[in-house]
């Protein structure tokens, strides 16, 4: 019930300097797991080490005590009555949805095992009999069940049930250096952001705003010369994920603008773009918006992947809303 109760206190044992051999003292103490105690669960074992003051300290296990360390560890209850327990672990709970996954079996059985199903909400293949499936792909992000149900050879059956998240992971980009040039700030409908300088930051998740299929907004962003030279050229090129398939191609660069040294004023230099979002985009998803601000010098920022030379690079969300007036 994610509490250690006062009869859930297992071993309490004093230890006085006499016990002692060498400056360390053993002991063994014997315990049994009750016949309630959660089956097919990952319970909590608190240890606990304590001065005894008697100072509110290590009478309970929460709370400050005096001197010493406190340990937690994982019980998983087996099986109990049935003696079998289901569980499956995939590779990683959140993953690029563009990569497949790998479950493992792993359940145990007072006998042994003789019977594995999986299914697989959203994922191809989406039924799987046998101990490992293959790796299981998914189309599109989003939560996904799965389940496993194992029999043994005494006829006995348990199922387990959890999820994973396939998510948009867009590619890395980052700068070499940074100071010499940099976007300061970001005006795109609901977005009024000034961001970190000098490196790649992802605001995906935090810095959103939602744009209408169809429809026409101003972007607006200024620049900062930093330690830039008269003879610099930088530039700013802007890329929208708008069909949602994870990737910044060049299709959908939607800005790209050099700026000169002598565009500055007091330092900085601020410029509108319009965009459009066009009717093909994914509406009721939010889709990367990548800028990235850079020197240029032949060596990076073509793309919106990879290396590029001083500057700064964003990540921001952009939610894909249906038209008001109805274009589909």
């Amino acid at each position: 019930d994610g509490q250690f109760s006062e009869d859930e206190l297992i071993i309490s044992k004093n230890v006085a300097f006499t016990d002692y051999v060498n400056g360390e003292f053993e002991f063994t103490e014997n315990i049994t797991v009750p016949l309630y105690a959660a089956a097919g669960k990952k319970v909590g074992l608190r240890v606990l080490g304590s001065f005894v003051d008697g100072k509110a300290g290590g009478e309970t296990p929460c709370r400050l005590f005096d001197s010493g360390n406190a340990a937690d560890y994982g019980i998983t209850i087996i099986g109990g009555a049935s003696g079998i327990q289901a569980l499956a672990s995939p590779s990683t709970y959140e993953f690029p949805y563009t990569q497949p996954l790998m479950f493992m079996d792993k359940s145990s059985s007072s006998s042994t095992i003789i019977n594995w199903e999986w299914t697989f909400e959203g994922g191809t293949p989406a039924s799987f009999v046998g101990q490992n499936p293959p790796e299981i792909t998914y189309d599109e992000p989003g939560v996904y069940n799965y389940s496993l149900t194992v029999t043994n050879a005494d006829g006995v059956t348990d199922s387990y049930i959890s999820s994973v998240s396939a998510i948009v992971a867009y590619c890395e980009t980052t700068p070499r250096y940074g100071t010499y040039f940099n976007i300061n700030n970001i005006k795109l409908g609901t977005i009024d952001h000034a961001p970190d300088l000098n490196n790649y930051y992802n605001y995906f998740n935090s810095v959103n705003t939602d744009l209408e299929l169809g429809e026409s907004y101003s972007m607006t962003i200024i620049t900062e010369l930093g330690n830039g030279g008269a003879s610099d050229i930088n530039r700013v090129r802007v890329w929208a994920d708008w069909n949602f398939d994870g990737q910044f191609s060049e299709d959908e660069l939607i800005v790209s603008r050099n700026v000169a040294f002598t565009d500055y004023v007091n330092g900085e230099f601020e410029f509108i773009e319009n965009i459009t979002v066009p009717l093909y985009a994914a509406a009721g998803n939010k889709v990367g918006l990548r800028i990235i601000g850079h020197y240029v010098d032949g060596r990076g920022g073509e793309t919106a992947c990879g290396v590029f030379d001083s500057g700064n690079a964003l990540d921001y969300g952009v939610v894909i809303k249906s038209s008001s007036l109805g274009v589909s």
